[in-house]
Order: C-alpha cells, then sequence, then structure tokens
C-alpha cells in the first residue's frame, strides 16, 4: 500500500477521498459499523492505516464524513424545475442515484446508530444541518407563493419521504422504487403541502 499523502486533513486528491469514502460504505453494509475496522478500509482502498488515521483520526469520523459525502447535496441544491410538484419529482431520481438511500446501507446505519449514542449523535449534527439543501425546496417554492413559508407538514416531509428507505423492503418485501415513491409524493406530500 501506497500513497503520497502529507499529515494534515484535506492532502488526499478528491478521487482518493472518495475511493476511501466508497470502500467504508461497501464495509459498512456488508458488515455493520461495529465490525468495521481500520485494516478492513486500509486494504480495501489500497492506502496505509496510518494515513487513514492522520486524514480522519479514527473510525467514527471516517464513517460519518463517508455518509455525508454519500448525500446528494449538490444535484439537490440546483434542483429548480419551477414548480414543488416537479422539484419533489426531481428529488426522488436523485434520491434514488444517491448511495445513501441504499436499503441495506440505511439499516446498517440506524443499527450502529441503535448501539452506539455517540455516533448517532454526530451523524444528526452532521446530516441535519439547518442549511440542508432538501428545505432549499420549500423556501423556492414559498417565493414562488406555491406554499405557504410555515405549511404545517414542513417539518414532516422528510420523515415521510426517509420512511420507504427503511421499512418497505421489510414491509413488503421490495425496496422502493420511483413509482412506489412518485405515489407517495403525489398522494401524501403534495396534498399535504396544499400544492393545488
Amino acid at each position: 500500500m501506497s500513497d503520497t499523502t502529507t499529515r494534515g486533513r484535506g492532502r488526499l486528491s478528491p478521487e482518493r477521498t472518495q475511493e476511501v469514502y466508497d470502500s467504508v460504505v461497501a464495509l459498512l453494509v456488508e458488515h455493520g459499523y461495529e465490525s468495521l475496522t481500520m485494516d478492513a478500509v486500509a486494504h480495501a482502498a489500497s492506502i496505509s492505516k496510518a494515513t487513514l488515521y492522520r486524514q480522519w483520526g479514527g473510525k467514527q469520523t471516517l464513517v460519518v464524513d463517508a455518509l455525508e459525502a454519500t448525500r446528494p447535496y449538490d444535484e439537490v441544491a440546483t434542483i429548480d424545475t419551477g414548480s414543488l410538484r416537479t422539484d419533489l419529482h426531481e428529488w426522488v431520481r436523485v434520491s434514488l442515484a444517491a448511495p445513501l438511500t441504499d436499503v441495506g446501507l440505511v439499516h446498517a446505519i440506524i443499527h450502529a446508530c441503535t448501539g452506539n449514542p455517540e455516533l448517532a449523535a454526530a451523524m444528526r449534527e452532521r446530516m441535519n444541518l439547518p442549511e440542508d439543501p432538501f428545505n432549499r425546496l420549500f423556501a423556492k417554492a414559498a417565493e414562488r407563493g406555491e406554499i405557504e413559508p410555515d405549511a404545517p407538514a414542513i417539518p414532516y416531509v422528510q420523515l415521510v419521504l426517509a420512511g420507504p428507505y427503511i421499512l418497505r423492503e421489510f414491509i413488503e418485501e421490495q425496496p422502493p422504487d420511483e413509482e412506489y415513491l412518485i405515489g407517495l409524493v403525489e398522494s401524501v406530500v403534495v396534498p399535504a403541502l396544499g400544492i393545488s
């Protein structure tokens, strides 16, 4: 294993960093958080363990960083179709392409956070930023006059849309797909937000 990293965060190239994150996510799904080791990540990503520790300090930071990197920030932040309904349809398509909505990964994260309060706190802090781009869709819609800026349903929409990633495969033995999620948007989210 070899790399050209020197001491300090941010020395790995973006491509190399993404390779490490991809390895972390794959190992998390396959083995779970408790069994994921820095040795395993180093082997999977063909990088030295010393470099991993220099860059991330430890497993928890590495895992949280990797999971944050799987969020479709850039794609969601640029969604602006001109209406909230079609913005939500586009959000469905973007979210289905993101690793963080993989059913196996979602279950691995929930299991890990249930048994590790410190990890759960770190995940909540990192994943629920006030500037979460999901909320920008609602801000844009309010600016266009499609919804009220304080519509009562807004705080619940993200959890409603996240539900199928966690429960549908367990209950119905199939993962969420575009047709199912668009149906959820049209039958539940759109009416709840008062979109005509």
